[in-house]
Order: structure tokens, then C-alpha cells, then sequence
């Protein structure tokens, strides 16, 4: 109601201007679809001290700046005269000043930067986020609470970046044909046969072609979904509302357009191969492995896959200390991944200085008389728990009792089964997704995933309730064992996740002395194992799916624990499989150190009590019944540097293998 209005009496104003000759069909007006505008009631929410009139005002303002923007970026492309679009937008900057001049002291520095951004825009690299600080600087220095503008203005930046490049995604064929200012033209041309004076017309076609079926479509809009990702994350702290929901609703625009060209390329491959016309993948062009980032070093080598990782963690951290990913609800997780992050770093022994800060952050961060949650704006929960104690505790994190509490309440939230689930209090989990369920036995049960996570916690420590939870854990981890050797997951897409964590914690829990029935359970996992390893050395989150690197990171780390005591006969075809898997993450390491990702974590409905059995999930970061990615990767590239570490011939986490004259 409030952006209506606000568009209507701009309207006004604007077909009112002096030199505007015809007000009922004005070239530069633009419609407000047209205007990638900064929404600013949407950032209201952020500071809504503000009075409404004057927010009303800023609102103007902003209108006036995505006008101006408009403007711009038409004259970049020809539609309008540079003079023209100097005296429009000299006015629309006029207009601005006055709706705010007796809002705003004189001297605020709100005013430079609204002359700077004015001026910026005339740059046509300019980013186009400029006049949208500037509106958000207003509603700080109107609420006289500047802390929120930092965070808001980085989201800023990230989403226009995001929108250009979704933009140069849609309109790329306008650019190419009239070589209006492009980052993906150059591109294009530089992958094109013809000569400078060959008509880009002729071109037109092959240029289609490299376009949609050479990556370039897709790459674009993963390098605009990225920095969507990245205005999400920039205001992971502030409370979620309007320009959240926003944000996802543009990140689902551009992840549908990405699945349609996805189809449409395989539909047309698919074509090319039925009528003969051998079909190759940018990868199988440049001489790369299928699913290997491009500049990936033929010959990876374990040292060098292990530094590089370590390295994209370090840079990934955040100066405060801890890690973020995932974005469910448009949120990204902090406490959650700050814990598996820290705890696979600090299993391989890289990035002590990264772990202090991490271990600090955590400590800081606890819920006073329980644990963690997913970030600090949502409910404590078991498994973002059970992350940061695994890591605390295996770090050696300085003043235990600072975390102890947490420990406490984990084992105090057991479930009579002897399992354990995520959600403690479903209510609200329930008000977070907007579900009204009544049925929760889904959410409220014990979980696999989540039993194994925390069995491998108490199992690594010597106190008795410790212990003793340990092992009414491992009786129900045990229990839920398929006959095929495999552990079912409740919150991962596959089943490598349980499985390797139960065979860790089995292992663990075995430390003590042999527990009755984890031989012949070992056994059957290994043997599951060995048969789900595809041809490629990788594995899967199922029997037709494509290797993926933490499918195959689980698989390897829990080869790494079956050859600490492997079963019978089995040593041999471990190691070998163990090797194969090892080779298969050197190989498909991304060129930034990080390994690619692929949808991981799902989230079922609340009366959801067998997920594994559910065969359809929308791949969305937004409500129930979804699967989504790490999109940082952090989740993927911690798990498989851990892997690679164990793994490496100079860990001591593998046993030599005997030799066939040594069995």
C-alpha cells in the first residue's frame, strides 16, 4: 500500500517536471517493474523509530534514485542522450534534496554521499547500489541508530551485483546484437569463429549455442545466485522480515531460471545425440574430468588439496571468528557451522589461529543454561549442540565451564529410547516455518543423523553419564541398522551422512572395550560400503545419482575408521576403495580450494516420521519439504579436508594395510 502510493505520487511530481512535453506517454518514465529499486519500506522494518511521514519522504527520495539509475543505464544503451539524461537527472536529485532537507541537518554527511552517488551513476560500471546507501544512510541518521546500516548496505551491494548479472543473463542476446556495455559479451565474442568486421547478426546462432550449451548461462546465474546468497548472509544478524523475504524471493527467481536452462540444454543434448551429433560438455572440451571445476591441476596431490582447503576456510571465516552457510528461511547458519567447521578443522590438525577465534566465538555465543541453535535467532537444538561441543571438546577449548553447561543439557534431553532428535521444543520450530501441524512425531523423535552425531560426542568422553549415554545410544544405533549395512538419515539427503557417523561412533564407543554386535554392524557397513562405490571412485546419495564430494568425504572417512580394526578378509578391498575415494576428491577440488556442492540438507514437515521414503523435494532455501545446499561450501569442504587428511599416507588415523604375505 505504502509503495503504491509512494509510486503514485512520484508520478505526479515527475509528469509535472518543467520540459516534460507529453504527460501521458513519458519515453523515460520507467514502470516500476523496470526499477530494480531498493524497496524502502522494506528496510523500514530496520528502523522503525523513523516516523511514518518521514519515511514517506525517504521513500520519494529513493524513487527519485531508481529513476535516475533508469536513466542511466537507458543511455548506456543508446535509448537516451547523455544531455538529456544529465538535465533529468539534475532534477530527480533537486526533487530528492528537497523531500529531505528539512528532515536531515545540514551538515550530515548524508549529503555528500547523495551528490556522490548521483555522480557515480553516470560511471557505466557503476554497481548501481550507490543511491540505495544513500537511503538506508537516511533512515540511520533519522532513527539515530546507525548500527543496522552496515549490514543493510553490504545486503545492497550484493543484490544489485546479483541483479546485473541476472539481468546480462536475460538480456544478453539485446547486448550482443547492439554492443551495449556487457561482462558477458566479451566473453562470447572471444569463444566465437568470426573476425571484428563478421556482422554480429551472422553470429547470432553459434552465439546461442556457446551461450546455453557451453556453461556461460549457467555460470552467470550461479555468479548472480552467489551474490544473492551473499545480501542474505549480510544481515544474518538483524531479525528477519520484509527485505528477507525479498531477497529469497529473488534468489527463487533466478534458481528457476537455472533449472529451465538446465532442462533445456539436456532436452537439446538429448536431441544432438538422437539424431547423431556428438555432444560435448564445456569440461570434456577443456580435457577436464566431468564435474571437475574448471582450472582444476591435472595432477592434484594430497599436500597440496589439504593446504588449498585449509586456506578457503581461513578466508571464508569471519573476522568476529565464526563461519556461516546454508540459508534456510533466508538465514544463514553460524552457531551451527562455526561448530562442524571448527571440529573438522581441528581434526586435521590446520588453521590453529582460525580455531582460536572459532572456539572463542562459540563460547560467547552459548545460550545461557543450554547450547546452540542454528544462529542465535533460533532455538537451541541437539545437533548444532553436539557440532560445537564435538569441536570445543576435541579443540580443548580454555574454560570448560564457560560450555559445560551445554553438555549438561544435551544429556539431559535423551529420549527414553536412548536416541536422540534435533527438536526439543517444537513451538518454535513451528512459529519459524509458519506451520500450523498438529502431528510432530517427525520432529519430536530420534533421529539417526542426530543419535550418531551426539553417540560420537559422549563416546569421546570419560565422564560415567557420559558413558552411559554412549551406549544406550550405540544400542539404538544398532538397532536401526539396515540389513543392507546402511544407516537411514533424517535431515541429510542421503545415507552416507548416518552412516559414517555411526561407524565413527561405533568405533568410538568400542575404544572402551567391544561392544556386543558392532563386529557383524561393521561388517555389514563395510560391505554396503564397497558396493555403493561407483565406477569414478566417488559415491552418491543414491543408486542413480551422480558422485558427489561429501557423499564421497563421509564415504572416505568412514573407510578411514572400518581399517582401524577392518573386518575379516576386507582389509585389502578398504584400502583400495579408501584410495579410489581419495583420488576422486584431489581430482574434483575446485580451483579456490573448495569442492563443488550439490543440494545436502532436507527439511521434512513435522509429521514426517520416514523422509528417507519420500521421493519428490523442491530445491528451495524457503519452508518445508525442501533440499538445499551449503552454498558457501564450508559444509562440504570441511568434510572432505578431513577426509583427505585421514586418508593421507602421513595421517595416523590409517593403519598401514598388511601386506598378502602379513595376513
Amino acid at each position: 500500500m505504502e509503495t503504491r502510493d509512494t509510486d503514485r505520487a512520484f508520478a505526479e511530481h515527475w509528469l509535472a517536471r518543467p520540459g516534460c512535453e507529453d504527460r501521458t506517454r513519458d519515453a523515460a518514465r520507467p514502470s516500476p517493474g523496470a526499477l530494480f529499486d531498493h524497496f524502502p519500506f522494506l528496510l523500514y522494518e530496520y528502523f522503525a523509530t523513523v516516523p511514518m511521514g518521514t519515511a514517506r519522504r525517504v521513500a520519494l527520495a529513493a524513487r527519485a534514485g531508481g529513476t535516475a539509475r533508469f536513466l542511466r543505464y537507458q543511455q548506456n544503451r543508446g535509448l537516451y542522450t547523455a544531455a538529456r539524461a544529465d538535465r533529468e537527472c539534475a532534477w530527480l536529485q533537486q526533487f530528492a534534496t528537497r523531500q529531505l532537507q528539512d528532515e536531515l541537518p545540514t551538515g550530515s554527511v548524508f549529503w555528500q554521499s547523495l551528490s556522490t552517488g548521483y555522480r557515480r551513476l553516470s560511471d557505466p560500471d557503476s554497481t548501481g547500489a550507490v543511491l540505495a546507501h544513500t537511503t538506508t544512510e537516511a533512515f540511520a541518521v533519522l532513527a539515530g541508530t546507525p548500527a543496522p546500516a552496515g549490514p543493510v548496505t553490504e545486503s545492497q551491494s550484493h543484490l544489485y551485483a546479483g541483479l546485473a548479472r541476472f539481468q546480462e543473463c536475460v538480456g544478453w542476446k539485446e547486448d550482443f546484437l547492439h554492443g551495449h556495455p556487457s561482462q558477458l559479451v566479451p566473453r562470447l565474442l572471444a569463444e566465437l569463429d568470426g573476425t571484428p568486421q563478421t556482422p554480429r547478426a551472422a553470429l547470432l546462432d553459434d552465439a546461442a549455442r556457446r551461450f546455453y550449451y557451453g556453461g556461460l548461462a549457467e555460470d552467470t546465474l550461479d555468479a548472480a545466485a552467489e551474490q544473492l546468497c551473499r545480501a542474505l548472509a549480510a544481515v544474518t544478524d538483524l531479525p528477519p522480515g520484509a527485505w528477507v523475504q525479498r531477497l529469497v524471493g529473488f534468489l527463487e527467481d533466478i534458481r528457476r531460471l537455472r533449472a529451465d536452462l538446465d532442462r533445456i540444454r539436456r532436452d537439446g543434448l538429448a536431441r544432438a545425440r538422437r539424431a547423431g551429433v556428438p555432444g560435448r560438455s564445456p569440461a570434456a572440451r577443456e580435457g577436464r574430468a566431468p564435474g571437475t571445476a574448471a582450472g582444476t591441476p591435472a595432477a592434484a596431490t594430497p599436500a597440496n588439496a589439504l593446504a588449498a582447503a585449509a586456506c578457503y576456510l581461513r578466508r571464508e571465516q569471519d573476522p568476529a571468528g565464526r563461519w556461516g552457510d546454508f540459508l534456510l528461511l533466508g538465514q544463514q547458519s553460524t552457531s551451527w557451522v562455526t561448530g562442524y567447521v571448527g571440529w573438522n578443522l581441528a581434526a586435521s590438525g590446520m588453521a590453529a589461529d582460525s580455531l582460536a577465534t572459532a572456539a572463542d566465538w562459540l563460547v560467547v555465543n552459548r545460550e545461557p543454561g543450554a547450547g546452540w541453535g542454528y544462529n542465535d535467532q533460533w532455538p537451541v537444538d541437539v545437533d548444532s549442540t553436539a557440532n560445537a561441543l564435538l569441536f570445543l571438546t576435541r579443540y580443548g577449548a580454555p574454560e570448560p565451564l564457560r560450555w559445560k553447561p551445554a553438555l549438561e543439557w544435551l544429556l539431559s534431553v535423551q529420549r527414553p529410547d536412548g536416541g536422540f532428535g534435533t527438536v526439543v521444543d517444537p513451538e518454535p520450530w513451528l512459529v519459524q516455518f509458519r506451520s500450523d501441524a498438529g502431528d510432530l512425531r517427525g520432529w519430536t523423535s530420534s533421529h539417526p543423523c542426530v543419535t550418531a552425531v551426539v553417540t560420537l560426542l559422549l563416546a569421546g568422553l570419560g565422564g560415567a553419564r557420559e558413558r552411559s549415554g554412549a551406549l544406550r545410544a550405540v544400542r539404538w544405533l544398532l538397532d536401526r541398522q539396515r540389513p543392507e549395512g546402511y544407516w537411514e538419515a533424517y535431515w541429510w539427503s542421503g545415507r552416507l551422512y548416518t552412516t559414517c557417523r555411526a561407524v565413527q561412533a561405533i568405533g568410538e564407543a568400542n575404544r572402551w572395550g567391544e561392544f556386543p554386535g558392532t563386529v557383524p554392524a561393521r561388517a555389514r557397513a563395510a560391505a554396503w560400503l564397497l558396493r555403493s562405490q561407483r565406477r569414478d571412485g566417488g559415491w552418491a546419495d543414491g543408486p542413480n545419482g551422480a558422485s558427489a564430494a561429501f557423499e564421497t568425504a563421509l564415504a572416505v572417512q568412514a573407510l578411514c575408521e572400518l581399517l582401524t580394526a577392518p573386518p575379516t578378509g576386507d582389509a585389502q578391498d578398504l584400502s583400495e576403495a579408501l584410495a579410489r575415494g581419495a583420488r576422486w576428491l584431489e581430482n574434483h577440488q575446485r580451483p579456490d580450494g573448495s569442492w563443488p556442492t550439490v543440494p545436502i540438507l532436507r527439511v521434512p514437515r513435522p509429521q514426517s516420521t520416514a523422509p528417507w521414503e519420500q521421493t519428490s523435494w523442491r530445491k528451495s532455501v524457503a519452508g518445508l519439504d525442501v533440499v538445499t545446499e551449503d552454498w558457501r561450501r564450508l559444509f562440504t569442504t570441511a568434510t572432505a579436508l578431513r577426509a583427505l587428511h585421514a586418508a593421507s599416507p602421513t595421517s595416523d588415523a590409517v593403519p598401514v594395510p598388511p601386506t598378502g604375505d602379513q595376513q
